[in-house]
């Protein structure tokens, strides 16, 4: 079974994915958000069609800030959550997601990607390292 992370964004929605083993944290897309958070949630059900049977866990970064209290965009993705969780059978966790685009701007620069190349991969990269932290901290608790 699979683990699917998101970033969720205004415009763009990055995604990663563990293979069914749950052993390699993968990037998987990033889509152009809807017109409101139920359009986007179709559009994202329908990226995730054929992956959604063999998925047992949602991750989506959740925006605090560097306070540790709620953003507006935290709010937002509250509610992306609600909606997801009323579509699909699949349990949702929000994961503190401070500093994960910081550290995707940081790892595609040292790939030495221009600005313009690195605006392509931020959002599947950012869900990346959230998944991969997600991965590490559970293998640390076996």
């Amino acid at each position: 079974m699979r683990i699917i992370a998101i970033d969720y964004g205004n415009k763009r929605i990055g995604i990663a994915m563990t293979d069914k083993e749950k052993k390699l944290a993968l990037p998987f897309k990033t889509i152009e958000s809807g017109k409101n958070l139920q359009s986007t949630v179709n559009i994202l059900i329908i990226s995730l069609k054929e992956y959604l049977k063999e998925t047992e866990l949602i991750l989506i970064g959740y925006p605090l800030l560097f306070s540790g209290k709620i953003s507006e965009m935290a709010k937002k993705v509250e509610e992306f959550k609600r909606i997801l969780e009323k579509t699909i059978n699949i349990p949702i966790i929000l994961l503190d997601e401070r500093l994960t685009s910081a550290q995707a701007d940081r790892r595609l620069k040292e790939m030495e990607l221009t600005r313009k190349k690195r605006s392509k991969f931020i959002d599947t990269t950012a869900a990346l390292i959230l998944l991969e932290g997600y991965l590490n901290s559970a293998s640390l608790q076996l």
